[in-house]
């Protein structure tokens, strides 16, 4: 179950959910920044951010965007090992620019 709540003009999205068998539960909770100001551009990302919490939840993997996989490999590359890998990206691009892509073990 998932609320809004507006702190200092800013929303928030929050997350109750239990753990452990029943009798012995415990109430577990995450926040989250929306980081925007408009409740209904706020409540379309709290949905969101719902969806992918329930996913994972039920054992599917998370969605990335393509933009957001490829940088941490950035990163931790030399010189010219990031500049062939920038080459590579330059070129996968217009086919994955956008797109979702789904998270698989270290290959993230």
């Amino acid at each position: 179950m998932a609320s809004l709540i507006a702190r200092e003009g800013i929303y928030y999205g929050r997350y109750i959910y239990y753990v452990g068998p029943k009798g012995a539960r415990r109430r577990k909770e995450k926040r989250k920044s929306l980081q925007i100001s408009n409740p209904s551009e706020a409540r379309r990302r709290l949905v969101a951010w719902e969806d992918e919490l329930e996913a994972t939840k039920w054992g599917e993997c998370s969605k990335l965007r393509f933009e957001e996989a490829a940088l941490p490999r950035q990163s931790r590359k030399d010189a010219a090992t990031s500049a062939r890998y920038q080459a590579h990206l330059r070129r996968l691009k217009p086919h994955f620019d956008g797109k979702l892509k789904s998270v698989t073990g270290s290959h993230a």
